[in-house]
């Protein structure tokens, strides 16, 4: 097991994004969490339609990361059960969704 995923500090939003989705936005992914929530957003949405979840379901994520997908997906689903590794993607997953109350957060 990687312990650089585990021990993430959730104040360290550059090493959260790079282990999270490497350098694909740039050296400073931090400065374009905007367009990395975009992406992710349009991503999860795109598994949703083919998933054909509705607002009567539960979903779990596993690997949620920052959850950035975890909000799209607590859009369209009833429940989300958000799992990761990372109690420092926890973290930051608890912050991005902090406007929705149906969301579980859950250590693996």
């Amino acid at each position: 097991m990687n312990r650089a995923w585990i021990d993430l500090d959730p104040a360290d939003v550059r090493n959260m994004l790079v282990s999270l989705i490497g350098y694909r936005f740039g050296e400073q992914p931090e400065t374009r969490v905007d367009d990395i929530r975009v992406e992710r957003r349009a991503y999860a949405k795109k598994f949703l339609r083919l998933a054909s979840v509705g607002k009567d379901e539960t979903v779990i994520d596993l690997g949620s990361g920052c959850g950035f997908g975890t909000g799209a997906i607590a859009d369209c689903a009833g429940k989300v059960i958000a799992c990761d590794i990372s109690p420092g993607f926890l973290e930051f997953a608890r912050r991005e969704c902090a406007d929705r109350n149906y969301i579980q957060f859950q250590a693996v």
